[in-house]
């Protein structure tokens, strides 16, 4: 969910659709944008402390990096993970991470995961609450123009090139009889429903209005009737 770089492994069939949501993409196990999301995260933590050369390569291609913040992965994997439970602090840039992978599956010589180690402190910082605030205003590193990375690259390297494609919908819409519509499935404050039990909607009808501040409204996918449920507003056909 989310696409092959930074997107995640969800359960199927019970990850849903939401507001937030970019792409499903159902990929092989054996390509490296699937396996690399499948590893052991502790035991390669664990190797990359070992098995860094401190080449500076991860931190060279780092989109991050390249762009002022002050994250450099080859200096995150340097440390120790338990000196970062007892100082959470010293790795609060860690926070600035995006999760893209480039330093695992591109940049690294020795074939070993920093991103693995910076997850790792990113777990203890989300514990403590903490994450990393900037005072100071950042601007791009002077070679960031020459380092990065083409998409056709990008896409060849994580072995999704082929899947690259514009298919022609097959099938039909069918098969179900209800829908459940999550009004707090965004950033910002849940949406506030405005329809009630047993109520008849149509598609594309109001169910559900944006809260003050940051939010967003909800729409009915389809014509039916409603039940209101925790944190969801259920619509069943009507046959």
């Amino acid at each position: 969910d989310g696409g092959p770089s930074m997107g995640k492994i969800v359960s199927y069939p019970s990850h849903s659709i939401n507001k937030t949501t970019k792409a499903i993409l159902v990929l092989p196990r054996d390509i490296p944008a699937v396996a690399n999301k499948l590893i052991d995260e502790k035991g390669a933590a664990a190797r990359a402390s070992t098995a860094c050369c401190q080449c500076t390569r991860c931190t060279d291609m780092c989109p991050r990096h390249l762009l002022g913040y002050p994250l450099e992965p080859h200096k995150m994997v340097r440390g120790a993970m338990s000196a970062a439970e007892m100082m959470p602090v010293l790795v609060k840039n860690a926070t600035l991470c995006c999760g893209c992978g480039i330093c695992e599956s591109l940049a690294c010589s020795q074939g070993i995961s920093p991103k693995a180690v910076i997850n790792g402190y990113k777990a203890i910082l989300a514990k403590q609450k903490m994450k990393y605030i900037s005072d100071t205003d950042v601007s791009p590193c002077g070679e960031r123009e020459y380092r990065m990375i083409p998409s056709s690259k990008w896409a060849a390297t994580l072995g999704v090139s082929r899947f690259d494609t514009l298919p022609d919908f097959s099938g039909d819409l069918g098969g179900f009889d209800r829908v459940a519509i999550r009004y707090g499935a965004h950033i910002g404050a849940p949406a506030v429903p405005v329809v009630s039990d047993g109520e008849f909607v149509t598609r594309g009808q109001l169910i559900a209005d944006d809260a003050e501040g940051l939010s967003v409204p909800y729409h009915a996918s389809i014509d039916g009737r409603v039940t209101l449920a925790d944190k969801a507003i259920l619509i069943d056909k009507v046959m």
